[in-house]
């Protein structure tokens, strides 16, 4: 079957986006047009001023800007797919790590690495859970007025099937290609004040 919709992925930061945008470029032949990386200026504007392009039929649109979702009135009834985690402590924990260690100069790994001991500074805490209460504020003010699934991480780790995609369940755990491998180590042998990051993310996100 022709899939000829217009495709946008909203990506929160470690949570299997990558994985899964390059899974659907490969099964829906698409290329993967991450938006961001055309900004000038303010992103808010060029979302906003963007239309409809002709070949955006044949590319997986993707954005880790929430406030893009406003500009969506710009286009043909999209279908829109967000990329999540349950897990908010180990979501964020998993971006301080990978900017303030190693594992910055190096996208993946297949062997158990060496990772320092570091204290996670609260306040950076606090600014990753405010950005994330920000991007479900966006999420639920234009989400319904188009096609539109929630993609966990956790969920997608052993196979998730599509609402609107004509394509078979995946799932990292499931996939065959090897697209990516998850980096093995354990957080909380690495962040000394875990409890403390911990509580800040369950006082404001309870299933977290």
């Amino acid at each position: 079957m022709e899939f000829k919709e217009i495709l946008w992925l909203f990506r929160e930061p470690r949570t299997g986006s990558s994985w899964l945008n390059i899974k659907l470029s490969k099964l829906l032949n698409r290329e993967r047009n991450f938006l961001d990386d055309q900004a000038i200026g303010d992103l808010t504007n060029f979302f906003l001023k963007r239309i409809q392009h002709e070949d955006d039929i044949n590319h997986i649109l993707s954005t880790h800007h929430f406030q893009a979702l406003e500009s969506l009135q710009n286009y043909k009834d999209p279908i829109i797919i967000r990329t999540l985690r349950k897990n908010k402590v180990e979501q964020f924990l998993s971006q301080y790590i990978g900017l303030h260690s190693e594992l910055k100069y190096i996208r993946y790994y297949e062997e158990k690495i060496n990772l320092q001991p570091m204290m996670v500074p609260k306040k950076k805490a606090i600014l990753f859970m405010e950005k994330c209460l920000e991007n479900q504020v966006f999420w639920d003010k234009y989400s319904n007025q188009y096609r539109n699934e929630t993609v966990y991480y956790e969920d997608l780790v052993n196979g998730h099937n599509f609402k609107y995609l004509p394509i078979p369940k995946i799932g990292m755990n499931i996939d065959d290609d090897n697209i990516l491998k998850k980096i093995p180590y354990d957080k909380r042998e690495i962040v000394l004040n875990y409890d403390q990051i911990e509580k800040i993310f369950l006082d404001n996100f309870p299933n977290s």
